[in-house]
């Protein structure tokens, strides 16, 4: 029988050779062998200590294409997700330094032990409604109203001031002093 040809493992027929070939093919026989692992695995270079449990991992039976990676979705299955160009720098990043100077840290907080410490930036935060929660330039926290009234909680002075269209009209302080500019009107209830 003349030798096999096969460029990959799956073309190998495991019948062959038959008992009855001569023993001077056996060398071109192994030849064929190697030459089929040899295409078929040609990026390993060492000794692979993968078990059959490693190598039959469902996350490495997952077919990803486009931008998705695969994930577990449970114990015995696998799926992929999609994933931004953003996640895309992340996992092209070779190490945790390269990883370090890609994100923006600016409005970050450091942290040592249990303290933070630096400026800590918020955004705003629009709620429904016609107001919006934020803080103003000094720290404070801050109650936007469309309307041009605000309230703010000012820290330094321990008290709760009330604007109207930027000018203080109101403080509270801790003590229960209420200053207040310009007419005051009492009333029993709210209607």
């Amino acid at each position: 029988m003349s030798v096999e040809v096969a460029d990959w493992i799956t073309d190998l027929d495991p019948t062959n050779p038959p008992a009855g070939d001569p023993i001077a093919q056996a060398a071109d026989h192994i030849r064929t062998i190697k030459g089929a692992l040899i295409s078929t695995f040609p990026a390993i270079t060492g000794q692979v200590t993968a078990t059959h449990t490693n190598l039959n991992n469902v996350i490495l039976q997952a077919t990803p294409t486009g931008k998705c990676v695969p994930v577990y979705t449970s114990t015995t299955t696998a799926g992929v997700v999609p994933y931004t160009d953003f996640g895309l720098t992340l996992l092209n990043l070779a190490d945790a330094a390269a990883f370090n100077a890609a994100i923006d840290k600016s409005g970050f907080v450091a942290k040592s032990g249990d303290t933070m410490t630096g400026a800590l930036t918020l955004p705003s935060a629009n709620l429904p409604g016609d107001f919006k929660v934020t803080i103003d330039a000094n720290g404070n926290p801050m109650i936007q109203f469309k309307t041009g009234l605000a309230i703010i909680g000012n820290l330094s002075l321990n008290a709760i001031e009330f604007y109207t269209q930027g000018v203080r009209v109101a403080h509270f302080n801790s003590a229960g002093d209420l200053r207040v500019l310009g007419n005051i009107e009492a009333y029993s209830k709210f209607d």
